[in-house]
């Protein structure tokens, strides 16, 4: 029963419906999943002009350091951290993982049966074309390679991206964004609960070693396409099939 469950999963493709780039890049993440074997699910993600946001934020954490510094980011980042949100609750329900994947998320791996993993599972964490490597760090493209090993494990103790902010979570290990990870329906219950008791936090900071173990698969199973922050087909007919 358990590995039908894990054979069943669903890859939740999430983009932002009033974004033409966006609606683009959503229908290409779809298909690529689809293309090996994924069942796929598209998913209208939350926007600054339909967010309805009813939790309380964790204080001094990186979502409030956004609305204390950058308030007209705050939508933004709610919108994003809304659909997290929405995901873990309804993974917390289902009877087995399911996958969340955010619209620059590009396949390429066939579908395969999820290993058993307590809680996350990063699916993108060494892919040399992630955001973190050119936002954060001056990495060269066997960084990642130096920290973790081909398989699923644990994050490693001199794995270096941590959670910084003066939080009970300060010093945890974090994923590098949270773009394409797959969660248990125990990892959601966890955490929601601390959502519950200690607020809500942006969805990359929150997945971290001191709320759920994170567990991390390499190669990874996406490479990433930024729509929104490098250039995109605007002018361009969207046609689904697009490589």
């Amino acid at each position: 029963m358990i590995s039908m469950v894990r054979n069943m999963c669903t890859v939740h493709v999430h983009y932002t419906p009033d974004h033409l780039g966006s609606v683009w890049a959503g229908n290409r993440s779809k298909n690529s999943f689809e293309k090996h074997g994924w069942n796929v699910k598209l998913v209208e993600g939350h926007t600054p002009s339909t967010v309805e946001f009813n939790h309380m934020l964790l204080p001094e954490g990186r979502t409030q350091f956004i609305i204390n510094n950058n308030p007209e980011r705050i939508l933004v980042k709610l919108s994003i951290l809304s659909n997290h949100l929405r995901f873990w609750e309804m993974v917390s329900k289902g009877t087995g993982p399911m996958i969340y994947a955010e619209h620059e998320t590009i396949c390429v791996e066939d579908k395969f049966d999820l290993p058993e993993f307590e809680d996350v599972l990063a699916l993108h964490i060494d892919n040399k074309n992630n955001q973190y490597q050119s936002m954060h760090v001056n990495l060269n493209e066997d960084y990642f390679h130096y920290y973790l090993k081909e398989g699923i494990h644990d994050l490693p103790p001199d794995y270096p991206y941590e959670y910084t902010y003066p939080t009970k979570y300060e010093g945890a290990k974090i994923m590098v964004g949270a773009s394409c990870y797959a969660l248990t329906p125990q990892g959601a219950t966890k955490l929601l609960t601390e959502v519950e008791e200690h607020g809500a936090e942006q969805g990359d900071m929150l997945i971290n070693t001191k709320a759920v173990n994170i567990k991390y698969k390499t190669p990874a199973l996406v490479s990433m396409f930024h729509p929104i922050s490098q250039s995109y087909p605007i002018n361009k007919k969207v046609t689904w099939d697009d490589e």
